[in-house]
Protein backbone atom coordinates (compact mmCIF):
# COMPACT_ATOMS: atom_id res chain seq x y z
CA UNK A 1 0.00 0.00 0.00
CA UNK A 2 1.37 3.74 -0.65
CA UNK A 3 -0.61 5.12 2.50
CA UNK A 4 1.36 7.26 4.55
CA UNK A 5 0.11 5.32 7.35
CA UNK A 6 1.31 2.32 6.66
CA UNK A 7 5.01 1.42 7.13
CA UNK A 8 6.96 -1.18 5.38
CA UNK A 9 9.08 -4.62 6.39
CA UNK A 10 12.75 -3.60 7.39
CA UNK A 11 14.13 -7.30 7.74
CA UNK A 12 14.92 -11.07 6.99
CA UNK A 13 12.67 -13.72 5.12
CA UNK A 14 13.31 -16.94 4.76
CA UNK A 15 9.72 -18.53 3.66
CA UNK A 16 6.90 -17.06 2.72
CA UNK A 17 3.37 -19.80 2.25
CA UNK A 18 -0.33 -19.30 1.71
CA UNK A 19 -2.55 -21.25 2.88
CA UNK A 20 -6.17 -22.18 1.43
CA UNK A 21 -9.44 -22.19 3.47
CA UNK A 22 -8.95 -26.50 3.34
CA UNK A 23 -5.89 -26.31 4.40
CA UNK A 24 -3.54 -26.43 1.13
CA UNK A 25 -0.04 -24.54 1.15
CA UNK A 26 0.93 -22.70 -1.53
CA UNK A 27 4.67 -21.50 -0.79
CA UNK A 28 5.60 -18.73 -3.28
CA UNK A 29 9.14 -18.24 -4.66
CA UNK A 30 10.75 -15.00 -3.89
CA UNK A 31 12.01 -14.86 -6.81
CA UNK A 32 9.72 -14.51 -8.90
CA UNK A 33 7.60 -12.31 -6.92
CA UNK A 34 7.03 -8.55 -7.87
CA UNK A 35 7.69 -5.34 -5.36
CA UNK A 36 4.95 -2.25 -5.67
CA UNK A 37 7.32 -0.55 -3.70
CA UNK A 38 10.62 -0.76 -1.73
CA UNK A 39 14.27 -3.18 -2.01
CA UNK A 40 14.35 -6.50 -2.14
CA UNK A 41 17.88 -8.42 -2.28
CA UNK A 42 18.56 -11.69 -2.00
CA UNK A 43 19.83 -13.32 0.96
CA UNK A 44 19.90 -12.05 4.52
CA UNK A 45 22.38 -8.77 4.20
CA UNK A 46 22.31 -5.74 5.90
CA UNK A 47 23.80 -2.55 6.51
CA UNK A 48 26.87 -2.10 8.85
CA UNK A 49 24.96 -1.08 11.97
CA UNK A 50 28.48 0.28 14.23
CA UNK A 51 30.83 2.40 12.54
CA UNK A 52 33.48 5.07 14.33
CA UNK A 53 30.15 8.15 14.50
CA UNK A 54 28.00 5.26 16.24
CA UNK A 55 28.95 5.93 19.79
CA UNK A 56 30.04 9.32 19.15
CA UNK A 57 33.95 8.06 19.42
CA UNK A 58 33.15 7.23 23.15
CA UNK A 59 31.28 4.24 24.08
CA UNK A 60 31.84 0.56 22.63
CA UNK A 61 28.84 -0.42 20.21
CA UNK A 62 27.40 -3.89 20.27
CA UNK A 63 26.09 -4.68 17.18
CA UNK A 64 22.24 -5.94 17.62
CA UNK A 65 21.72 -6.88 13.98
CA UNK A 66 19.43 -4.06 12.60
CA UNK A 67 20.58 -1.65 14.84
CA UNK A 68 23.85 -0.77 17.40
CA UNK A 69 24.03 -0.35 21.34
CA UNK A 70 26.59 2.13 22.56
CA UNK A 71 27.96 1.35 26.40
CA UNK A 72 29.61 4.41 26.88
CA UNK A 73 32.51 5.60 28.42
CA UNK A 74 32.20 7.26 31.78
CA UNK A 75 30.77 9.74 32.42
CA UNK A 76 29.22 10.33 29.13
CA UNK A 77 25.61 9.16 28.63
CA UNK A 78 23.09 8.69 26.18
CA UNK A 79 21.79 6.44 23.12
CA UNK A 80 25.25 7.66 20.74
CA UNK A 81 27.34 8.76 24.32
CA UNK A 82 27.19 12.46 23.30
CA UNK A 83 25.38 14.05 26.54
CA UNK A 84 27.24 14.92 29.47
CA UNK A 85 26.09 14.04 32.91
CA UNK A 86 26.35 16.19 36.01
CA UNK A 87 28.90 15.43 38.40
CA UNK A 88 29.74 15.98 42.04
CA UNK A 89 33.05 16.14 44.30
CA UNK A 90 32.52 14.47 48.03
CA UNK A 91 36.01 15.29 50.05
CA UNK A 92 35.67 12.56 52.44
CA UNK A 93 33.24 14.08 54.97
CA UNK A 94 29.77 14.39 53.55
CA UNK A 95 26.50 12.25 52.22
CA UNK A 96 23.57 12.81 50.06
CA UNK A 97 20.50 11.56 51.29
CA UNK A 98 17.54 10.77 48.98
CA UNK A 99 14.44 10.89 49.94
CA UNK A 100 11.00 9.18 48.09
CA UNK A 101 7.97 11.09 48.23
CA UNK A 102 5.82 8.57 49.91
CA UNK A 103 2.65 9.09 48.46
CA UNK A 104 4.06 9.25 45.20
CA UNK A 105 3.38 6.73 42.50
CA UNK A 106 6.92 5.79 41.12
CA UNK A 107 5.44 4.13 38.00
CA UNK A 108 4.35 7.43 36.42
CA UNK A 109 8.08 9.40 36.64
CA UNK A 110 9.32 10.06 33.30
CA UNK A 111 12.58 7.61 32.66
CA UNK A 112 15.37 7.93 30.14
CA UNK A 113 15.57 4.02 28.91
CA UNK A 114 11.94 2.56 28.58
CA UNK A 115 13.01 -0.43 27.86
CA UNK A 116 14.40 -1.03 31.18
CA UNK A 117 12.59 -3.65 33.42
CA UNK A 118 10.55 -1.31 35.78
CA UNK A 119 8.27 -3.59 37.17
CA UNK A 120 10.13 -3.86 40.71
CA UNK A 121 11.27 -7.48 40.07
CA UNK A 122 14.42 -5.45 38.56
CA UNK A 123 15.85 -2.73 39.67
CA UNK A 124 18.90 -1.18 38.22
CA UNK A 125 21.65 1.45 39.48
CA UNK A 126 23.69 3.03 37.63
CA UNK A 127 26.65 5.60 38.98
CA UNK A 128 30.10 7.31 37.37
CA UNK A 129 32.93 7.24 39.93
CA UNK A 130 36.08 9.14 39.99
CA UNK A 131 38.71 8.27 43.07
CA UNK A 132 41.98 7.62 44.07
CA UNK A 133 41.23 6.20 47.43
CA UNK A 134 40.97 2.65 48.00
CA UNK A 135 37.80 2.96 50.50
CA UNK A 136 34.65 4.72 50.64
CA UNK A 137 30.51 4.48 50.29
CA UNK A 138 29.42 5.37 47.05
CA UNK A 139 25.18 4.06 47.39
CA UNK A 140 23.80 2.74 50.61
CA UNK A 141 19.97 2.07 50.55
CA UNK A 142 17.21 1.71 53.25
CA UNK A 143 14.19 0.32 52.64
CA UNK A 144 11.23 1.97 54.55
CA UNK A 145 9.05 -1.23 55.14
CA UNK A 146 11.23 -4.76 54.75
CA UNK A 147 15.16 -5.56 56.41
CA UNK A 148 16.83 -6.03 52.70
CA UNK A 149 19.81 -3.20 52.94
CA UNK A 150 22.34 -2.76 49.61
CA UNK A 151 25.61 -1.20 50.13
CA UNK A 152 28.03 -0.24 46.91
CA UNK A 153 31.19 0.68 48.03
CA UNK A 154 34.95 1.17 46.88
CA UNK A 155 36.53 -1.53 49.19
CA UNK A 156 40.46 -2.56 48.59
CA UNK A 157 40.34 -0.72 45.68
CA UNK A 158 37.34 -2.89 43.92
CA UNK A 159 33.93 -2.37 43.94
CA UNK A 160 31.69 -3.92 45.63
CA UNK A 161 28.07 -4.77 46.32
CA UNK A 162 26.41 -6.03 49.26
CA UNK A 163 22.95 -7.45 50.15
CA UNK A 164 22.63 -7.69 53.65
CA UNK A 165 19.29 -9.26 55.08
CA UNK A 166 19.54 -8.79 58.59
CA UNK A 167 22.63 -9.47 60.81
CA UNK A 168 23.83 -12.32 60.04
CA UNK A 169 22.87 -12.85 56.05
CA UNK A 170 25.13 -11.08 53.80
CA UNK A 171 25.62 -11.64 49.87
CA UNK A 172 28.02 -9.52 47.37
CA UNK A 173 29.97 -9.11 44.27
CA UNK A 174 33.57 -7.73 43.70
CA UNK A 175 34.48 -5.69 40.65
CA UNK A 176 37.34 -6.95 38.33
CA UNK A 177 39.27 -4.37 38.14
CA UNK A 178 40.27 -1.28 39.76
CA UNK A 179 38.60 1.89 40.25
CA UNK A 180 41.20 4.06 42.42
CA UNK A 181 43.66 4.63 39.63
CA UNK A 182 41.61 8.62 39.18
CA UNK A 183 40.08 7.70 35.47
CA UNK A 184 36.30 7.65 35.52
CA UNK A 185 34.40 4.69 35.34
CA UNK A 186 30.80 3.46 35.21
CA UNK A 187 29.27 1.33 37.54
CA UNK A 188 25.57 -0.89 36.80
CA UNK A 189 23.98 -2.79 39.33
CA UNK A 190 21.38 -4.81 38.96
CA UNK A 191 18.90 -6.47 41.52
CA UNK A 192 16.15 -9.23 40.99
CA UNK A 193 14.17 -11.52 42.45
CA UNK A 194 17.13 -13.48 43.80
CA UNK A 195 19.77 -12.62 41.59
CA UNK A 196 22.66 -9.88 41.63
CA UNK A 197 24.30 -8.29 38.48
CA UNK A 198 27.48 -5.91 38.53
CA UNK A 199 29.21 -4.12 35.73
CA UNK A 200 32.41 -1.53 35.63
CA UNK A 201 33.06 0.05 32.38
CA UNK A 202 32.80 -1.99 29.53
CA UNK A 203 33.77 -5.27 31.72
CA UNK A 204 31.99 -8.96 31.94
CA UNK A 205 29.15 -9.09 33.56
CA UNK A 206 29.10 -10.95 37.33
CA UNK A 207 25.85 -12.79 38.19
CA UNK A 208 25.59 -14.07 41.44
CA UNK A 209 22.18 -16.00 41.56
CA UNK A 210 20.25 -17.11 44.69
CA UNK A 211 20.59 -14.39 47.24
CA UNK A 212 17.58 -16.20 48.99
CA UNK A 213 15.99 -12.78 49.28
CA UNK A 214 12.24 -11.90 47.76
CA UNK A 215 11.80 -8.89 47.11
CA UNK A 216 7.93 -9.07 47.25
CA UNK A 217 8.11 -10.39 51.19
CA UNK A 218 10.19 -7.85 52.29
CA UNK A 219 10.17 -4.53 49.71
CA UNK A 220 13.95 -4.82 50.32
CA UNK A 221 15.25 -4.57 47.15
CA UNK A 222 13.00 -2.14 46.00
CA UNK A 223 15.63 0.71 45.28
CA UNK A 224 13.33 2.93 43.81
CA UNK A 225 11.14 4.01 46.89
CA UNK A 226 14.07 3.50 49.14
CA UNK A 227 15.44 5.68 51.16
CA UNK A 228 19.22 5.84 49.81
CA UNK A 229 22.67 7.96 50.73
CA UNK A 230 25.66 8.38 47.97
CA UNK A 231 28.74 9.25 49.62
CA UNK A 232 28.27 7.61 52.92
CA UNK A 233 26.25 7.87 55.87
CA UNK A 234 26.75 9.94 58.87
CA UNK A 235 25.54 7.26 61.44
CA UNK A 236 24.96 9.39 64.44
CA UNK A 237 21.99 10.57 62.44
CA UNK A 238 20.36 7.30 61.23
CA UNK A 239 19.00 4.40 62.71
CA UNK A 240 21.39 2.12 61.54
CA UNK A 241 22.63 -0.71 63.22
CA UNK A 242 26.39 -0.55 63.85
CA UNK A 243 27.39 -3.88 61.63
CA UNK A 244 27.37 -1.40 58.61
CA UNK A 245 30.90 0.23 57.87
CA UNK A 246 30.13 3.33 56.20
CA UNK A 247 32.89 4.96 55.22
CA UNK A 248 32.61 8.51 53.57
CA UNK A 249 33.74 8.87 49.94
CA UNK A 250 36.25 11.05 48.64
CA UNK A 251 36.37 11.55 44.53
CA UNK A 252 33.72 12.59 42.27
CA UNK A 253 30.25 10.68 41.68
CA UNK A 254 27.95 11.64 39.02
CA UNK A 255 24.17 12.12 39.24
CA UNK A 256 22.39 8.63 40.30
CA UNK A 257 20.76 6.42 38.04
CA UNK A 258 17.49 3.82 38.86
CA UNK A 259 15.63 2.33 36.58
CA UNK A 260 16.53 4.92 33.92
CA UNK A 261 15.49 7.74 35.86
CA UNK A 262 18.20 10.54 36.69
CA UNK A 263 18.41 11.53 40.29
CA UNK A 264 20.34 15.02 40.76
CA UNK A 265 22.55 14.96 43.52
CA UNK A 266 21.83 18.72 44.11
CA UNK A 267 20.17 19.67 47.49
CA UNK A 268 16.64 20.32 47.06
CA UNK A 269 13.88 20.27 49.58
CA UNK A 270 11.00 21.40 47.43
CA UNK A 271 8.40 19.35 48.94
CA UNK A 272 6.66 18.83 45.64
CA UNK A 273 9.64 17.64 44.00
CA UNK A 274 9.82 13.77 43.19
CA UNK A 275 12.19 13.43 45.79
CA UNK A 276 14.07 16.03 48.52
CA UNK A 277 17.66 15.67 48.42
CA UNK A 278 19.34 16.89 52.01
CA UNK A 279 23.10 17.17 52.67
CA UNK A 280 25.38 16.18 55.89
CA UNK A 281 28.33 16.63 56.84
CA UNK A 282 30.83 14.78 59.60
CA UNK A 283 32.12 18.36 59.65
CA UNK A 284 29.18 20.56 60.92
CA UNK A 285 30.91 23.92 60.03
CA UNK A 286 32.45 22.95 56.37
CA UNK A 287 29.69 21.04 54.71
CA UNK A 288 29.93 23.45 52.03
CA UNK A 289 33.76 22.88 51.11
CA UNK A 290 33.49 19.04 51.54
CA UNK A 291 30.45 18.89 48.55
CA UNK A 292 31.35 20.75 45.12
CA UNK A 293 29.35 20.80 42.34
CA UNK A 294 31.25 19.75 39.21
CA UNK A 295 34.35 17.09 39.59
CA UNK A 296 36.81 19.14 41.43
CA UNK A 297 40.36 17.89 41.96
CA UNK A 298 42.67 19.10 44.76
CA UNK A 299 45.56 21.50 44.20
CA UNK A 300 47.76 18.54 44.93
CA UNK A 301 50.88 20.80 43.57
CA UNK A 302 50.52 22.94 46.03
CA UNK A 303 53.67 21.19 48.61
CA UNK A 304 54.61 18.27 46.44
CA UNK A 305 57.54 19.18 44.49
CA UNK A 306 60.43 21.67 45.09
CA UNK A 307 59.79 24.56 42.73
CA UNK A 308 63.55 24.62 41.78
CA UNK A 309 64.22 21.26 41.07
CA UNK A 310 61.01 20.22 39.54
CA UNK A 311 58.08 20.50 37.48
CA UNK A 312 54.74 19.29 39.24
CA UNK A 313 52.61 17.16 36.99
CA UNK A 314 49.14 16.97 38.28
CA UNK A 315 47.43 14.06 37.66
CA UNK A 316 43.78 14.39 39.27
CA UNK A 317 44.45 14.10 43.10
CA UNK A 318 48.22 12.92 43.04
CA UNK A 319 51.47 14.70 41.54
CA UNK A 320 54.44 13.46 39.76
CA UNK A 321 57.25 15.48 39.90
CA UNK A 322 59.14 16.00 36.58
CA UNK A 323 62.86 16.38 37.35
CA UNK A 324 64.89 18.95 36.11
CA UNK A 325 68.20 17.79 34.00
CA UNK A 326 70.70 16.84 36.78
CA UNK A 327 68.48 15.61 39.36
CA UNK A 328 67.84 11.69 39.84
CA UNK A 329 64.20 11.44 39.08
CA UNK A 330 62.94 9.81 42.14
CA UNK A 331 61.03 11.63 45.18
CA UNK A 332 61.62 15.24 45.33
CA UNK A 333 63.97 15.37 42.76
CA UNK A 334 66.59 16.56 45.45
CA UNK A 335 69.28 14.14 44.59
CA UNK A 336 71.55 15.28 42.32
CA UNK A 337 72.60 12.89 39.52
CA UNK A 338 76.50 11.56 39.02
CA UNK A 339 76.97 10.76 35.79
CA UNK A 340 80.21 8.84 36.41
CA UNK A 341 78.31 6.15 38.71
CA UNK A 342 78.54 3.02 37.34
CA UNK A 343 81.79 3.54 36.29
CA UNK A 344 81.11 4.39 32.49
CA UNK A 345 84.62 4.93 31.14
CA UNK A 346 86.27 1.23 30.11
CA UNK A 347 90.20 0.55 29.90
CA UNK A 348 91.02 2.30 33.08
CA UNK A 349 89.80 6.05 31.65
CA UNK A 350 89.00 8.75 33.70
CA UNK A 351 85.59 10.01 33.98
CA UNK A 352 85.09 13.71 33.96
CA UNK A 353 81.92 15.36 35.18
CA UNK A 354 79.87 17.81 33.14
CA UNK A 355 78.30 20.62 34.31
CA UNK A 356 75.94 22.95 33.35
CA UNK A 357 76.99 26.12 31.52
CA UNK A 358 74.56 28.00 33.19
CA UNK A 359 75.20 27.90 36.58
CA UNK A 360 78.01 25.62 36.80
CA UNK A 361 76.39 23.68 39.41
CA UNK A 362 74.55 20.68 37.84
CA UNK A 363 75.94 17.86 36.85
CA UNK A 364 74.54 16.99 33.46
CA UNK A 365 77.00 14.63 31.35
CA UNK A 366 80.22 13.13 31.54
CA UNK A 367 83.09 12.91 29.26
CA UNK A 368 85.92 9.79 29.11
CA UNK A 369 89.12 10.49 29.12
CA UNK A 370 90.92 7.87 27.50
CA UNK A 371 94.63 6.30 28.15
CA UNK A 372 96.74 5.88 25.43
CA UNK A 373 95.97 4.27 22.83
CA UNK A 374 92.24 3.95 23.66
CA UNK A 375 89.56 5.90 22.38
CA UNK A 376 86.23 6.68 22.15
CA UNK A 377 83.12 8.28 24.08
CA UNK A 378 83.69 4.87 26.80
CA UNK A 379 87.26 4.66 25.78
CA UNK A 380 86.39 1.00 24.54
CA UNK A 381 87.95 1.56 21.00
CA UNK A 382 91.67 0.18 20.20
Amino acid sequence: SSSNNNSFFQGCQRRFAIYSATGEEQVLNWLKMDLLQGQRVHGCQRLPVCNATTCSGHGVCTDRWWYGECDCDSPLVGPHCDQEIETFTFRGHSSVRITPRRDLDTSTVTRRDTDLQTDGNVTRLELHLRTRVDRGTLVFTAPFAGTAFVQVLVQEGLVQVRVHAGAQRVWGLSSLQRVDDGAWHRLQVQLGWDWLQLKVDHGPEQVMPGLGVDPAANGGLDLVSSLVFVGGVNTSQTYFLPWFDLPFFDGCCSALQLNGELISLQPNTNPNATRTVTLSSSNSDESGADFLPTCQGRDVCADSCNAATSTCLDQWNAATCVCRPGYAPSGDCSVLVDPCAGAPCLNNGTCRVVRDSSTGLLPVAHVCDCPEHYYGADCSQY
